[in-house]
């Protein structure tokens, strides 16, 4: 069977880059203070979560890794209820959770944050198209 035409023009190309392979950046609020740990092999890891919000009424948590000089730092700057900008890459760890049963998380492993300045949520209006709903969203 033939393919209908495309209605939409296709993305531009980009050039390929390693560190866009696996990219990732998002601003969220500080759910918890920052845990530091020293390994026995002497390096520092510190973990924590952050809230993003998709709207008002969505949130998604994500955990964040920090190694070493960066581990530090945020241990010692970055505290609950901070708002901070993070990227990094996106990694997994699978735990075995008994016989034949296996649960996969994922964390961003943090490769620099920046603290984001305060400001006023801004309201914006919008005509949903689902049934004719007007509503105000708040824009984080």
């Amino acid at each position: 069977p033939q393919q209908a035409a495309p209605t939409t023009q296709r993305p531009d190309e980009i050039p390929w880059s390693r560190e866009l392979c696996n990219s990732v950046r998002l601003i969220g609020t500080v759910g918890t203070d920052i845990e530091l740990r020293q390994l026995p092999s002497g390096a520092s890891v510190a973990r924590g979560r952050i809230a993003v919000w998709k709207s008002a009424t969505e949130t998604t948590w994500v955990t964040l890794a920090f190694w070493d000089d960066l581990a530090v730092m945020a241990s010692e700057h970055v505290k609950q209820g901070d708002r901070i900008f993070v990227s990094g890459r996106l990694v997994s760890d699978t735990v075995e959770e008994g016989p034949e049963k296996r649960q996969v998380y994922y964390k961003v492993v943090v490769q620099q944050f920046n603290f984001i300045e305060s400001f006023q949520p801004v309201r914006l209006y919008s005509e949903s198209s689902q049934d004719g709903w007007k509503a105000w969203r708040l824009c984080w």
